[in-house]
């Protein structure tokens, strides 16, 4: 992708939330995510993207920070799992989550248990409103050679808030 500068002459900021960013002047949208020695990047000149991996480890306590962190169907899904998947549908479920927060820029500044993102690998189009702003995000998750399991978000729709003219 070209920006007409030399690569370190780009400068890095960062959103309200920490989502790193180039200037959108060059219409490029990024997002990083690591786990160990493996990164995972994703680049779009399309829109926002968000992006979050997982190394496969056990989570001992899995399910009480789904009570927090996923919704009320996820939570039940979560629960009825008793042959060993557990910590798999776990990390899927974060990952989910985590892309699609980040493809927004809120991150996890925002109430991920009312974002539904389901916790299977297919593709998914979640519609949610973090600050009361409507988001239309795409979401799929995938397993990595190592078993790491990420997901990749993009931004398919946000809200737009229109500047309002004070009356005279």
């Amino acid at each position: 992708m070209e920006t007409g500068m030399a690569p370190g002459d780009i400068v890095i900021g960062y959103g309200p939330f920490g989502k790193p960013m180039i200037d959108a002047r060059f219409g490029i949208y990024f997002n990083v995510s690591h786990c160990n020695d493996v990164a995972l990047v994703a680049v779009s000149r399309k829109g926002e993207v968000g992006v979050d991996i997982e190394c496969p480890r056990a989570i001992a306590d899995a399910l009480e920070i789904a009570r927090v962190h996923f919704s009320p169907s996820e939570r039940e899904q979560l629960s009825n799992i008793r042959n060993g998947d557990l910590n798999d549908t776990f990390l899927r479920g974060w990952t989910r989550k985590e892309a699609c927060l980040k493809a927004t820029g809120s991150g996890l500044a925002l109430a991920s248990s009312a974002l539904e993102t389901g916790l299977c690998t297919e593709r998914r189009t979640v519609s949610f409103a973090p600050l009361h702003l409507p988001h239309v995000v795409e979401v799929q998750s995938f397993v990595g050679p190592d078993s790491e399991i990420y997901s990749v978000a993009s931004l398919l729709q946000a809200a737009r808030l229109n500047p309002v003219r004070r009356a005279r």
